[in-house]
């Protein structure tokens, strides 16, 4: 029986020590890890029907930016070249905290710089004005749809 009692306190003992000797905090490392960031959307689809004497017409759109970088533009383009008797502008604005418009551009298949100077911003509901131009001797019936690219590089 006393045989029994020791057992019994000496696994007790030990119980209690190992308890004791267990840690009451425990750590590890977390790394956030932040990746370039060049990002722009851009709304809807615009459609620009010139029916009038002055041979143009205007529409709107807007787009957002996000960057984390410095010294990015903002180059545009469209997919194929409008024919010789269509030609479409563009001015699209830049970010009130960071950037520089370009003022109105002709787009063409080659890219062009519509916004200079980027840095590190998020910003959403900037313009994107165009002006649609046809030559009087477009003929009638005529349509023409074109994919506009807009591109954050640096």
């Amino acid at each position: 029986m006393k045989t029994h009692i020791i057992l019994a306190l000496l696994a007790i003992g030990i119980a209690a020590t190992s308890t004791v000797s267990a840690q009451s905090t425990a750590s590890h490392d977390v790394t956030i890890a932040v990746t370039a960031i060049d990002e722009i959307v851009v709304s809807g689809n615009v459609t620009l029907t010139i029916n009038s004497i002055t041979l143009s017409e205007t529409a709107s759109a807007t787009y957002g930016i996000t960057t984390n970088a410095v010294a990015r533009k903002i180059a545009a383009s469209l997919d194929s070249d409008y024919s010789p008797t269509l030609t479409l502008e563009v001015a699209v604005a830049a970010p009130t905290t960071s950037g520089t418009s370009a003022g109105t551009v002709t787009l063409s298949s080659a890219a062009q710089d519509v916004v200079t100077g980027i840095s590190s911003v998020a910003a959403s509901g900037l313009a994107i004005d165009y002006t649609a131009t046809a030559l009087p001797t477009t003929l009638a019936s005529t349509s023409e749809t074109r994919t506009v690219t807009y591109t954050i590089t640096s």
